[in-house]
């Protein structure tokens, strides 16, 4: 995460509104948030509370996934709804020194119609502290302060199970009117802001919430860091509103600097792997070829390739001096060696010099197999959060976990992890079965519900590299947390190409509820599937497109589309929507399954460097269709982050005090 780049105290810096979008109080703006942001709010309203997840996601388009409980209630059971939304908006025209900046934005397009709303509003900074919002709002944002009506808007918004874009209401019927201002005072990360509202509360009137009694609002804001701002509002004249918003950046610095690790390369090594030791990095393969030397490493610390390459220049300089003119390391992982990169030389200031990375020959024969009898083991907790369940924001699990992986032989490991809860409300879950399709996803909460000693995962893996563009994988054993079997992959990585391709062919059955070694027999479940999929890396924004066919654990033939944009300090952002045979009625509530991908380095919050990274696959409401399994070290998610092209990029991608690299000029 990064900071906010105004900092405290800028002029005019952006806000975020009650929905967890930029905006006024309760209404939108045409301001966006800076690229890439990403913000987490809470809402407390005088009848409800709403929780929302924003993201940046390009230049001009800001989407924020939203769950809110309606509602009276000091207690989350007590909420009469908990209804989740997605918003969407997107800019169309920005602000110039005499036009206003313009925004078309739809809120919760896919849900039960509850929220449900679209508008087109328009900012201008009048000064450098001082901004003015007008707008035009249709469904929900024109239950209020009516000036008009185009065409008719049907009654019924949304489906009976929910999650189906409604694409028939959308601009459609009454038409409201909202505005208001925003002023950031002289005193540093302090505004106050008002609003003319046209939502009058009506659409939860069923839900036990109070029409507005006004439609002034009016409130204060106060920026507490670089990464946080708190609102209080007077709302709708019923009471007090207050929010808490915390934000960051993927794309800049850590929130927690980054202290150089201090290592250095030992003096006079016995060999090679002795020389690595404490480097953060492991040699597994070595030759030397007159003064061009040859080592493919395993990056077990930095996050960023560009200082993982650079170490492993540094250390090779140091153990072979002169003996080293030209020296390529390859990034290898379980054995793949993912991209070599070929340093020449060193700048007058010290720096390596690259001339870029590309693709390993697979068949180099190396002098000494270095890496391979090795074993990884850890130690540690292990943290289970499940979230937007219709009965509680979220379910969470602390778990005390110990995990070791050994390689065999080169390509070939056998790993494996077990558990044991020491607390949480996992064994609290209820949410059950919901359609008509074998229930290969809905008994979840069967397993969760499970706190003893758990095999989370025991598979032997073997990876191979047939040419420089050619991978594969199998896998056997206790696959995930609810099934165990035999899975194959096979990924082509075409040299010089922004598309690559995969396809799987997966074997399993079902594992008893208690995650030990039983299986039981699942009704219904296609044990013989699998999956082709075509990988794009679009080169805009760092944008990467996923696209899989093929046919699904219920036996559902269909398609998987996600989207995902990745930053080079390794935070990933994205979303995924699947639609297959399975009908809306069959899959039951939120009719197909979509949903939201993050991956986030742990790293981000402390001084030292580590690869641990959390990864969420959240689905807004998880049911039976289209689902797979949830396979570790798919081929396409091991190789991408050490074969970018952007591994170094245009900067130099590295801490200051530890090995830096950058390219050399022809």
């Amino acid at each position: 995460m990064a900071a906010f780049a105004g900092g405290v105290g800028a002029e005019m810096p952006h806000a975020y509104n009650l929905h967890g979008m930029p905006g006024l109080i309760d209404m939108p703006s045409a301001d966006m948030a800076p690229d890439g942001e990403v913000s987490l709010s809470f809402a407390s309203l005088p009848q409800g509370e709403r929780y929302s997840a924003s993201f940046q996601a390009l230049p001009w388009l800001a989407t924020t996934f939203r769950y809110s409980g309606i509602g009276e209630g000091d207690l989350a059971s007590d909420r009469a709804l908990w209804d989740r939304s997605l918003d969407v908006a997107v800019r169309l025209a920005e602000e110039d020194r005499y036009m206003p900046a313009i925004a078309l934005g739809v809120r919760d397009i896919l849900g039960t119609g509850v929220l449900a709303g679209e508008y087109v509003v328009a900012t201008k900074h009048l000064t450098p502290t001082l901004a003015v919002t007008g707008g035009l709002g249709w469904g929900r944002l024109a239950t209020g302060n009516r000036i008009g009506s185009i065409g008719t808007r049907p009654d019924d918004e949304g489906s009976a199970t929910g999650g189906e874009l409604r694409l028939d209401s959308l601009f459609r019927g009454d038409v409201g009117l909202f505005g208001g201002l925003r002023w950031q005072s002289p005193v540093a990360g302090l505004s106050f802001v008002g609003e003319y509202s046209s939502d009058d509360y009506s659409a939860e009137s069923s839900f036990g919430v109070d029409r507005a009694r006004s439609a002034w609002n009016a409130g204060v804001e106060y920026r507490l860091t670089d990464y946080a701002q708190v609102g209080l509002y007077a709302l709708n004249g019923e009471g007090v509103a207050f929010r808490l918003t915390a934000f960051a950046n993927p794309a800049g610095p850590d929130i927690v600097p980054k202290r150089p690790d201090g290592w250095t390369p030992p003096t006079a090594p016995r060999n090679l792997t002795a020389a690595f030791e404490g480097s953060g990095l492991r040699p597994v393969r070595f030759r030397q070829n007159g003064d061009f030397c040859e080592v493919s490493v395993e990056n077990q610390r930095f996050r960023k390739s560009a200082e993982a390459l650079a170490r492993a220049e540094q250390v090779m300089r140091a153990t072979y001096g002169d003996g080293c003119g030209r020296i390529r390391v390859m990034l290898s992982t379980h054995g793949l060696d993912a991209s070599g990169t070929d340093f020449v030389a060193r700048s007058e200031d010290g720096t390596p010099l690259f001339t870029g990375a590309g693709p390993v020959d697979p068949q180099w024969q190396p002098n000494d197999e270095l890496g391979f009898g090795s074993l990884d083991w850890s130690v540690g907790p292990l943290v289970r959060l499940s979230f937007f369940d219709p009965d509680q924001p979220v379910y969470h699990d602390l778990s005390l976990a110990a995990s070791a992986e050994v390689q065999l032989w080169p390509g070939l490991s056998l790993s494996g992890q077990v558990s044991q809860t020491v607390f949480g409300d996992y064994d609290e879950m209820t949410r059950g079965p919901k359609g008509s399709l074998p229930r290969v996803r809905t008994d979840a909460a069967r397993y969760n519900n499970e706190d003893g000693r758990r095999i989370d995962y025991l598979t032997v893996d073997h990876y191979a590299q047939h040419s420089a563009e050619l991978f594969s994988h199998l896998s056997f054993g206790y696959l995930e947390q609810m099934y165990a079997g035999l899975v194959s992959e096979i990924y082509w990585r075409p040299i010089g190409s922004s598309l690559a391709y995969g396809a799987e062919l997966n074997y399993v059955k079902a594992r008893d509820f208690d995650q030990q070694f039983g299986l039981r027999d699942l009704p219904g479940l296609e044990k013989l599937h699998g999956h082709a999929s075509v990988y794009w890396r679009t080169g805009y924004h760092d944008l990467d497109v996923q696209v899989d066919v093929g046919r699904y654990l219920a036996g559902d033939d269909g398609a998987t589309l996600t989207v995902s944009r990745s930053f080079h300090n390794g935070w990933e952002i994205g979303a995924f929507v699947t639609k297959t045979t399975a009908s809306a009625d069959e899959f039951g509530e939120g009719s197909f399954d979509k949903g939201i991908v993050l991956r986030v380095p742990l790293g981000i919050g402390w001084t030292g460097e580590t690869r641990a990274q959390s990864v969420q696959r959240i689905s807004s409401l998880t049911g039976d269709g289209g689902q797979r399994l949830s396979i570790r070290n798919r081929l396409n998610d091991m190789l991408k982050p050490e074969s970018s092209p952007g591994i170094f990029g245009s900067t130099v991608y590295c801490r200051p005090g530890n090995a830096c690299a950058k390219q050399a000029t022809p």
